[in-house]
């Protein structure tokens, strides 16, 4: 498997790669493939699009993969679309 290509995020200019989710989305991610052990609160992009998040009984998992963006990038919330409410 080839190197994923780098790009630049678009408000932080942060280096990222996308990751093909399994329903085939592009998930912004850190370019460092790291292994992670998967403690409670921990979530984790994998090289072949899987999100693993971590729990009290898989804390004890190391899983190699990425990083979201989402977790790092100080403007993620800019990219958020805001949530219609169907209560008004």
């Amino acid at each position: 498997m080839s190197d994923p290509r780098r790009v630049p995020c678009r408000k932080c200019g942060e280096p990222i790669i996308f990751v093909m989710s399994l329903k085939q989305r592009a998930i912004p991610c850190d370019p460092d493939l790291e292994t992670h052990v998967l403690t409670p609160g921990v979530v984790v992009v994998t090289p072949d699009g899987r999100v693993l998040r971590g729990t009290e009984e898989s804390k004890e998992t190391s899983v190699q993969g990425y990083t979201s963006h989402w977790a790092t990038c100080e403007y993620a919330d800019s990219f958020r679309k805001p949530v219609e409410r169907s209560d008004r």
